[in-house]
């Protein structure tokens, strides 16, 4: 289908429910047919919510810490809102599919979830806007860094002198299925040497199974056809910077990185995505730099931005309606709090 991202893709999909939901059984996959061809596909998991001890029948998004973004796929030339209103009263017909509450969390503006929920009337829709995906257009490295913050500019050239006196510093970017491997292994090593390791969070990949069965699964998916990417900063070969990316279509998407922490004065995680953002551009088949999340640090490289969203749309159930109570006093709540913790407040 038309538009789609990385995280509507087979490849992701295939990678995540094999290796991050605690029960795969729960996942369905909705396709929708016009004729004989496909006009929507929706991934859902099958939950059971407590709210106030009150069990709510709940389909969800496919959403994890390591799954940043979600939304189901649906053909462009369709009605925004027809397919999911179909899909929600087939399963009210349905006494084993029947639900009270649906949620479509960490959708990205543009895409299918808020397309269809922006058209008609959903009286018991609540959305609230959660973060952002940051992104960078590769049509001009000299435009990228005209974005950059003047100050925050001459601190990243600043550093990067200060990194090549330090010795010889080299960009690498791995693809080659046969290097992947190698590579990851060094990206597991500078993760779990800093703050995600055993004295920190330990939070690392490395410490998990099923999280570096996940990564494995994508550098052996997207990396058959050449779209799993693994870059390194090296200090006289040795890595001191690393990002765990997949390309889709025509967006290369960083999802995890990693750097020595022994190197903070020279900030080898900027000088790599200086570096990659530099490559990206000179690239003719990359037209995008995702970050994927929203992260602060980010913000002084000043790149654009589109909002994710989280929804939740109740059914005119009992339950559905305690539950969307509930959640909107929450929500209210939540801005007054805000409202009155502004500064000069």
């Amino acid at each position: 289908m038309p538009r789609s991202r990385f995280h509507q893709s087979f490849e992701w999909h295939r990678c995540v429910v094999a290796h991050l939901e605690a029960d795969p059984l729960s996942v369905h996959y909705f396709v929708l047919y016009r004729g004989s061809a496909a006009i929507a596909i929706f991934p859902l998991r099958r939950v059971v919510r407590r709210v106030a001890g009150i069990a709510v029948r709940t389909w969800e998004s496919l959403t994890h810490d390591h799954v940043p973004l979600s939304d189901f796929l649906q053909q462009a030339d369709i009605v925004a809102d027809s397919p999911l209103r179909t899909l929600l009263r087939a399963l009210n017909r349905e006494p084993a599919l029947r639900w009270d509450v649906l949620n479509l969390d960490r959708s990205l503006a543009g895409g299918p979830a808020i397309s269809a929920v922006s058209r008609g009337r959903w009286p018991l829709l609540l959305a609230r806007r959660s973060t952002t995906s940051m992104y960078f257009d590769c049509s001009s490295y000299d435009g990228c860094q005209e974005r950059m913050d003047g100050h925050f500019r001459r601190n990243l050239r600043r550093q990067r002198k200060k990194l090549d006196q330090r010795g010889r510093v080299e960009f690498v970017a791995e693809s080659d299925p046969s290097a992947l491997p190698g590579a990851f292994q060094e990206f597991l090593r500078l993760e779990q040497s800093g703050w995600k390791g055993d004295s920190g969070r330990a939070s690392a990949i490395a410490l998990h199974d099923r999280l570096r069965a996940f990564y494995e699964s994508l550098i052996c998916g997207f990396g058959r056809n050449g779209d799993a990417l693994i870059t390194l900063l090296k200090l006289d070969g040795r890595p001191v910077a690393a990002q765990f990316c997949v390309l889709h279509r025509d967006t290369l998407n960083i999802l995890k990185i990693a750097y020595d922490e022994t190197y903070a004065a020279e900030a080898p995680g900027s000088q790599l995505l200086d570096e990659l953002l530099r490559h990206c551009c000179d690239s003719p088949h990359i037209g995008r730099l995702c970050l994927t999340t929203g992260p602060e640090w980010a913000t002084r490289w000043r790149p654009e931005a589109d909002d994710v969203w989280n929804f939740a749309v109740a059914n005119r159930t009992v339950r559905g309606l305690i539950a969307y109570a509930l959640q909107a006093a929450r929500i209210r709540a939540s801005a007054v709090k805000r409202r009155w913790l502004r500064p000069g407040k």
